[in-house]
């Protein structure tokens, strides 16, 4: 059980780092097409004030990073390319719909994981008690209902 469990916490890591990957690649992309649009552009012409603009974005790429890709990754609904991360990051052991549910319900930071509060527990067993055209009696045993 224990190697189970670190297979699983490997997987995790691993879908964690491909997601800050994601994040790098997507705060730094635009700001390097832009700085070689920007590069080429000065090249032809020598313009001082292209010169200037291509300094503002080098300090854009500076600041893209760690806070960037914080912000970036702090939102656990982010539209990621799950089909790169699946194949590239993953090397295809994982779906790219298995990689967005487990970001989404279990490994992003704003999921919960601790045990659960007593007020957690309270509705939960008043939304199954109240609501029991649709109580299933495995629910009710695994909180202590029956």
């Amino acid at each position: 059980m224990h190697h189970v469990c670190d297979a699983i916490c490997l997987r995790h890591a691993a879908l964690r780092e491909a997601i800050k990957r994601n994040a790098q690649r997507e705060a730094t992309e635009p700001l390097l097409t832009k700085l070689e649009y920007l590069q080429d552009q000065y090249k032809s012409s020598g313009d001082e004030k292209l010169k200037q603009k291509i300094d503002r974005v080098r300090e854009e790429l500076r600041d893209a990073g760690p806070d960037k890709v914080g912000q970036l990754m702090a939102d656990r609904f982010h539209a990621w390319d799950w089909a790169t991360i699946s194949n590239l990051d993953m090397n295809s052991e994982q779906s790219a719909q298995s990689c967005r549910l487990r970001w989404t319900n279990i490994i992003h930071p704003s999921v919960k994981t601790g045990p659960w509060t007593t007020q957690e527990v309270e509705v939960c067993q008043c939304l199954i008690y109240f609501d029991e055209s649709r109580l299933c009696p495995s629910k009710s045993l695994v909180i202590g209902m029956n």
